[in-house]
């Protein structure tokens, strides 16, 4: 994980500092008045909070996503998962997991006991001393309160960096989900294309067919083989032959848009296909002139 240091940390931050961390700063506020108690379960609950931001920032926005992070059995509803979640995405480093890991244990000593605890206790006392120390207070801790609260609020304004920056440089997560195409029988491509206008003469007929499951299908249909075009069997050897291809898949294009009924349906003038063409034809020898891949 690429570090900040506090210079450009406030570079990046100066215009809407106050937005980013106004919750924070609410929450540092109100910590210098809690008991030990108070002081546990308010960092665990902004933790928790924060690491469900970052997960909702880093993933894609829809429902799925949503359903695993909030609401009812919400698989990413709970402190100990999104912890993990966040740390096996790479979104937090092994020394922030750990010390999350550690606010958790200790939030379940106090969550779970209704008796009278301390951080000073030996078990949650040395769950305390691993923590790693604060990253922008540089006095030496007095005692377990001060500690944990130094090392968490430090924690907890990387956090909020981190969700900042995966909105501002796009870092969230990518689509990598495919579907199947295939091409077109046959090597030749005038046979190809007069075999694919074929099959758009039947998608006018059926796509108002009063059978719905056959209009629907034939929908389908047009829709994949628009997304096969790119999978003709062009002459890319000859520019002059290949151009005037191209301008064949546009008005094959135009003619299954046309099948559906859809508002992207335009019919080009032969002046306009004159010049697509000639324009497409400049570019493609200027580029195997200057030896580019085309």
């Amino acid at each position: 994980m690429r570090e900040l240091n506090w210079s450009e940390l406030m570079d990046n931050f100066e215009d809407d500092r106050d937005d980013v961390f106004a919750d924070l700063n609410q929450l540092n506020k109100n910590l210098g008045n809690l008991d030990e108690r108070g002081l546990v379960l308010s960092l665990a609950a902004f933790s928790e909070d924060s690491l469900g931001k970052i997960l909702a920032r880093f993933m894609l926005n829809n429902k799925a996503s949503k359903e695993l992070i909030n609401g009812f059995n919400a698989p990413l509803g709970t402190f100990s998962s999104r912890i993990k979640a966040c740390f096996s995405l790479g979104l937090i480093d092994e020394k922030q997991y750990k010390d999350l890991e550690i606010l958790r244990k200790v939030r379940n000593r106090f969550s779970h006991s209704w008796e009278s605890i301390s951080l000073d206790d030996d078990v949650i006392s040395a769950q305390i001393e691993n923590l790693n120390f604060s990253r922008i207070d540089f006095n030496y801790p007095k005692n377990n309160y001060d500690r944990i609260k130094k090392s968490i609020s430090s924690l907890l304004i990387e956090l909020k960096i981190v969700t900042k920056q995966i909105k501002e440089k796009d870092q969230g997560v990518r689509l990598i989900g495919t579907h199947v195409n295939i091409g077109f029988s046959g090597d030749d491509f005038d046979k190809q294309l007069s075999d694919v206008w074929k099959d758009v003469e039947k998608i006018e007929i059926d796509i108002n067919s009063d059978d719905k499951k056959l209009s629907a299908f034939s929908r389908h249909k047009a829709e994949l083989l628009i997304e096969r075009l790119p999978y003709f069997r062009f002459n890319f050897a000859d520019l002059d032959m290949f151009s005037s291809q191209l301008g064949d898949i546009m008005e094959l294009r135009n003619g299954i848009l046309k099948s559906i009924g859809s508002d992207e349906y335009r019919i080009l003038s032969e002046e306009e296909k004159a010049n697509l063409r000639s324009n497409l034809l400049s570019n493609l020898k200027r580029d195997k002139k200057q030896g580019l891949d085309i």
